[in-house]
Parts: C-alpha cells; structure tokens; sequence
C-alpha cells in the first residue's frame, strides 16, 4: 500500500461535486482536478457507479467508487463517494432523508450504499 491517501480532502471535495451529476466518463476530469491541485498526475482508475451497477433506482442511492491501483509503486485505494440531498432540486428529498433516514425508519439507501461496497470490494 502506499504511505497516505492519494487524495486529499480538497481534491475529493472537488471530485464529489462531480458526482451530482453522475462520475461514470469523468476520468478526464477527475485527472485534469488532481493535476492542478497537486502538480502530480494520477494513477490508472476505475469509476464503478451505483447506476452503471444498477443499485439505487428504488431508494434514490447515488453514488460512485474510484478504485486507483498501481501495482509497482503499491497504490491500491479505493474512494466512496455518496452523492448527498440536493433541497434545491427536490424538497421530498429532504424530508425523505430528514425523516426517513435521519429517524432510522427508512434505510433503503443505506442498504444500498452497503450493497455497492459489498459488490466493489469483492472486485
């Protein structure tokens, strides 16, 4: 493994803002976000997207993993990133969250998001 995570808190804030509008075709992106924050480029990765996956439809889960995996500088990361309420879009969505998973009585997407883990770390 490599000494540290590979992406700081600023650059996955950056990458996390993509993922409102889906991270699946944004590996152009992604890398153009991680130059210009570090001057580095990144290593191979692969975007694994709880729509591709076809997990979440029901619920409203969205979500994305970024695995980066460099075998000979021993990089072998992996990045949940879980797209949040968007109140300016839809106001049923914050009283679902508010209510449903914030109460505990509803945890469809929490079952989701458990269901994508599950799936990506046996890959």
């Amino acid at each position: 493994m490599s000494k540290g995570p590979l992406l700081d808190e600023n650059v996955r804030n950056k990458i996390t803002q993509l993922e409102y509008k889906d991270l699946s075709g944004k590996e152009d992106k992604i890398r153009m976000i991680y130059k210009k924050e570090t001057g580095k480029e990144l290593p191979e990765f692969k975007i694994y997207s709880s729509k591709d996956m076809e997990i979440g439809k029901k619920s409203g889960f969205d979500g994305a993993a970024i695995h980066f995996y460099d075998k000979k500088n021993k990089i072998n990361q992996i990045y949940y990133i879980f797209r949040g309420t968007e109140p300016a879009k839809d106001f049923g969505d914050v009283v679902y969250d508010a209510l449903g998973i914030g109460a505990g009585k509803k945890n469809n997407q929490i079952q989701d998001a458990k269901e994508m883990y599950d799936r990506i770390e046996k890959k």
